[in-house]
Parts: structure tokens; sequence; C-alpha cells
């Protein structure tokens, strides 16, 4: 899947709707004001010129950046432990000035954007993660087609696993962590009037499954560190 993004050095330049929009961090045309201002709900991605270290993207298009400070650039990002910077260059430099050689070796761990103007919304090069493919006018904008992830400037954070039967006790360890100071006492008062309803609920005479026998013995764990007075009777 792929989104539509724009970028432009005069954000008015840009038209309304964009939910994904670059924003230029330092240099000549920094405009990052301006695009959150025009566009405050859109998703960004930050492009620095100078390089300047904790941005999105390194400009590397000829005229800016050089090879070898792109590649130092990521380097510096990674190590400083950004997910996944972005490098950004026209086709040309990647492909006849060495870029893509210079950086082969991180693999998944950057992103490829390259200045392609063919006016084809498409990612048709198998290493390119997004491509701005089409100017807009001489002063107006450039339009972008990236992957759906190419605006994902964290980490994304892994499901945690289904519950298991074999993970009970970690969840009574859990729990006893979390019974401790002022959310004691709140509990203690909301599951001492709940329980008992709850408790009859669960073991109603029903066909013997896993599922049930879990939730119970999650009631029957939470009252006893809820009460360890009567657990100890």
């Amino acid at each position: 899947m792929t989104i539509n993004a724009a970028d432009a050095v005069g954000a008015e330049n840009i038209p309304l709707g964009y939910e994904y929009v670059f924003y230029y961090d330092d240099g000549e045309p920094e405009n990052e004001a301006a695009i959150k201002a025009r566009f405050p709900h859109a998703q960004y991605v930050s492009i620095t010129v100078i390089p300047n270290a904790g941005a999105g993207m390194c400009d590397s298009e000829n005229g800016d950046l050089p090879v070898p400070v792109t590649v130092q650039w990521i380097e510096q990002e990674l190590t400083a432990g950004a997910y996944r910077p972005r490098a950004y260059a026209n086709r040309s430099r990647w492909e006849d000035e060495g870029l893509l050689d210079d950086l082969a070796r991180y693999g998944p761990t950057i992103r490829r954007a390259v200045a392609d103007w063919d006016n084809v919304a498409e990612l048709t090069l198998d290493w390119e993660d997004g491509k701005q493919f089409e100017r807009v006018g001489v002063d107006g904008y450039d339009k972008w087609i990236c992957a759906d992830d190419f605006f994902q400037n964290v980490a994304p954070v892994p499901a945690p696993p289904p519950w298991q039967p074999k993970i009970e006790e970690q969840w009574c360890e859990e729990w006893r962590e979390k019974l401790s100071g002022p959310a004691r006492a709140k509990l203690t008062v909301l599951m001492t009037a709940r329980c008992a309803l709850i408790w009859a609920l669960v073991h109603k005479k029903r066909p013997y499954n896993w599922a049930f026998r879990h939730r119970g013995h999650r009631f029957r764990a939470l009252w006893s560190l809820l009460h360890p007075a009567k657990r100890a009777a």
C-alpha cells in the first residue's frame, strides 16, 4: 500500500487536504512553523539540508548534501537509535554516483527516497520507499508517493501475546505489584462489592473449558490479594 504526500518551500503552495507533509527543519528553506500551521493534523517528516541531527530525512539532491556527508548522517542517526532514517536524492545520485551502493549495507534499517519526476504515482524501483514524482508549477509544490509506513517515525509497538494458562502466575505477580498504596484501598472497595457476584457468574454450572477456569482463577487470586487476613485464616 502507498500514501500521497507533498512538500514545498512555501507552505501556502501546498493544497489543503494532505495528511502527510514534509517540512524543512533547517537552512534557508526552513518552514516547520508554516507547514504545521497550515496542516495542523497531518503527519510530518522533517528534512535537513545542513545536516542536522535528529531530522527525519537528509536532502542529498544535486546541490545539497554530497554523498559522503549523507552516508555519515545515516550512520550518525542509526548510532543514535533513530528508527529507519531516510535519505533522499536524485535518481542519478543514487544509481550513478554511488549513494545506493554506499548505503546498501544498511538494508531495511533505513529508507530511501528518490527525486524522479516521471509523473507516475507508483513506486517502480525495487529499492525505493518514497518518490517525488511530480513538480507542480515553478514555485509550487512537489507530489510524493510513499510506502504506507514512510511517515512512521518510531518503531511500532509489538502486539502483546495472548494470555495462556502457563502465565497465570505472572498475572498474579503483576497485580500484586499494582495492589499497593492508594490503589489497594480503592480496589478493595470495588472488588469486595463485585467479586461475589462475578464469582457466582463465572462458576455457574457450565461445560468444562479452560476459559472459565482461567477467569475464575484470576478472581480468586485477586480476592486473596485484597483480603490477606481471610486467606491466612
